[in-house]
């Protein structure tokens, strides 16, 4: 649903402003897309997996649900 959302309202390079960062998955979403991003999270915890997920890649191959 995001990626569709994503995909319909904005163009490669726009500015996606995702207000709660979460475990990053919107971002890291945004970062496949060629979308550029700016959020924010107040937990450390979530901050480091944010950061973890967009350096390493990890939604796509550590998180992602095995169906």
């Amino acid at each position: 649903l995001t990626e569709m959302l994503i995909k319909s309202c904005t163009m490669p390079n726009d500015i996606v402003l995702i207000l709660f960062g979460g475990s990053g998955s919107e971002l890291e979403l945004c970062k496949l897309l060629k979308r550029q991003y700016i959020s924010a999270e107040i937990d450390p915890k979530y901050y480091e997996v944010i950061i973890d997920r967009l350096k390493n890649g990890y939604i796509k191959e550590k998180y992602k649900l095995k169906l």
